[in-house]
């Protein structure tokens, strides 16, 4: 049998690579799950973690665009 090098991606990401992922410090993460305004979030048995397809729903919340100004406009 031929062994293969497929790695498989959780597409599941701890408190820790959340917070890397979208640049925040853990605990901001965890502040603001606590407070009901970050990201949703799964529990698996008693560890949190986060989707990824969540963490970019999130993120895009908080998209702009940027606006002519000035002379230029």
């Amino acid at each position: 049998m031929m062994e293969t090098d497929i790695q498989f991606t959780s597409p599941f990401k701890t408190v820790s690579e959340a917070a890397e992922y979208l640049r925040l410090k853990p605990q901001t993460l965890n502040n603001m799950r606590s407070s009901g305004k970050g990201p949703d979030y799964h529990k698996h048995g008693s560890r949190i973690v986060y989707h990824i397809d969540d963490l970019n729903l999130w993120s895009n919340q908080f998209k702009f665009t940027s606006e002519p100004q000035g002379e230029f406009a």
